[in-house]
């Protein structure tokens, strides 16, 4: 069950309830359960206590009748467990308990394993509090990133930015700082730190906005470069993907110019690989989760990907440093962008939506909403 904590009072003097969530060890964002001393519940949901017998395998006559108690379980739910990693939890704890106070010390005595039990437990309860003292303080923070967030679509995104809205995906333009005409972002609807924590549909979506813009793009004679910079998680920030078209003379040379910069970048002992190529394996399977990284597409399948160690150092303007320096343009543009009124950020959308109302499939989508059932 979902544990539920009560937020601090406020000035307003009101309480209110949210869920919990955590993040176990693949980085998969899972409701937090309520700690319980004695109770554990198993893979399948069934509540297991000291006393509880185990599911019986076999009938009377010795034939076997079932196999473990994930039988009568279907196949959506046990692969639901396994992306929230409650299968591999389930395993461990069998495992444990089979090597619980195993111990080849001579001098490990009967008095010496109660003795452990008895810290176990209360470190368990120590280790239980100082879990749930954390959860509620990434609650806040995701509370607080979200009611700050300005590309959120029911928050503080500029509606007058938006070109096109996808189910999960959403084609706006930047409010400042484009580096060359029909420079543009994609973003999930949802609050996503990064692509590598997006789920199949925003992924799925992600590539046909990309698809489309480059084939776009293609008809005007230009090439287009997609990147997307991670840092700060601890903030809970909303990844975006900039698109930047290009000449097809400057983009040939984009892989170089970025292999070159990627190499050259970050800590001198880095800790992991410089350049990851995700071509092969895609971005997800290339990047663990909840790790800061940059990431450039050079194509459908993938690019350049590097895992950002101090982010004290690395600059958030990476990619667009790299690419304003290939179009040898002026480091105000993207260092401090000039701000620009309400009448030229609505130029800069209906330029936009002339070239892309001939490739808009997002027209379908409302089509298909408003047909009869």
């Amino acid at each position: 069950a979902a544990a539920a904590a009560t937020a601090a009072p406020e000035r307003n003097s009101e309480r209110r309830t949210v869920v919990l969530t955590r993040t176990n060890a693949r980085g998969t964002v899972m409701p937090a359960s309520a700690p319980l001393d004695s109770v554990r519940r198993s893979a399948s949901g069934r509540v297991r206590t000291a006393n509880t017998k185990p599911i019986a395998t076999h009938d009377k006559d010795g034939q076997r009748t079932r196999y473990s108690e994930h039988d009568e379980q279907s196949l959506e739910e046990l692969v639901q467990q396994e992306r929230l990693g409650l299968a591999a939890d389930h395993i461990m704890e069998r495992f444990s308990k089979r090597t619980v106070a195993q111990t080849d010390d001579d001098d490990f005595t009967v008095d010496d394993l109660y003795v452990e039990r008895a810290a176990l437990k209360q470190n368990t309860g120590k280790q239980q509090l100082k879990e749930r003292a954390k959860t509620v303080a990434d609650a806040r923070r995701q509370e607080s990133a979200l009611s700050k967030c300005n590309l959120c679509l029911d928050a503080r995104l500029p509606r007058h930015l938006l070109v096109a809205l996808g189910n999960n995906v959403c084609l706006s333009l930047p409010p400042r700082g484009s580096l060359t005409p029909g420079h543009c972002c994609l973003s999930p609807l949802a609050h996503v730190e990064s692509m590598t924590a997006a789920d199949e549909d925003v992924w799925a979506e992600l590539k046909v906005f990309m698809g489309t813009l480059r084939r776009m793009f293609t008809a005007l004679g230009k090439e287009c470069v997609f990147m997307e910079t991670v840092m700060h998680l601890r903030h809970r920030p909303h990844t975006v993907v900039e698109c930047i078209p290009l000449e097809p003379d400057l983009a040939a040379e984009i892989p170089m110019y970025f292999k070159k910069a990627i190499m050259e970048c970050d800590e001198v002992w880095a800790q992991n690989k410089r350049l990851v190529d995700t071509k092969q394996k895609g971005l997800q399977r290339s990047i663990p989760k909840n790790f800061p990284y940059f990431h450039v597409w050079l194509d459908d399948e993938g690019g350049f990907a590097h895992v950002i160690e101090n982010e004290q150092e690395f600059p958030r303007y990476f990619g667009k440093e790299i690419v304003g320096g290939l179009l040898d343009l002026n480091p105000k543009v993207w260092l401090s962008p000039q701000f620009e009124s309400l009448d030229q950020q609505k130029q800069r959308v209906q330029a936009f939506l002339k070239d892309w109302k001939d490739y808009d499939w997002t027209d379908q989508i409302d089509e298909q909403a408003h047909q009869p059932a």
